[in-house]
């Protein structure tokens, strides 16, 4: 069985998997990652407006992505992740754009914690 799957594992998903050995397969979602973003973002200074700081904009040189059926999951909400505007407020939450999946993703604060000692 190993002598029909490994090939087969190695075709579909010769992103995700590194021979080791001989049929000793490595896994990873990340492995072929090497921290450069692939498509071109384009994001506001917050000169004029300063929650605009971080703001993204454009990606891939779109204004919107033309992926989701809704129209507004196929617009852009908040930052890139890199840099987010001053003065939010917990109500606010963070929103950011993940290239990974196409999605916009929304942080909700929950609680202040403290760790070691420091708040």
């Amino acid at each position: 069985p190993v002598k029909a799957v490994c090939p087969q594992i190695r075709t579909l998903l010769h992103e995700l998997v590194i021979e080791q050995k001989k049929n000793i397969l490595m896994f990873s979602f990340l492995g072929m990652r090497n921290g450069t973003v692939p498509k071109r973002f384009k994001v506001l200074r917050g000169i004029k407006k300063s929650k605009d700081l971080g703001r993204l904009v454009e990606y891939n040189y779109q204004k919107r992505l033309t992926i989701w059926s809704r129209k507004d999951c196929n617009e852009f909400h908040g930052t890139d992740g890199w840099i987010f505007p001053p003065f939010l407020t917990p109500e606010e939450g963070i929103w950011t754009f993940s290239h990974d999946i196409c999605r916009n993703m929304r942080a909700e604060y929950i609680e202040d914690l403290v760790f070691r000692n420091i708040p």
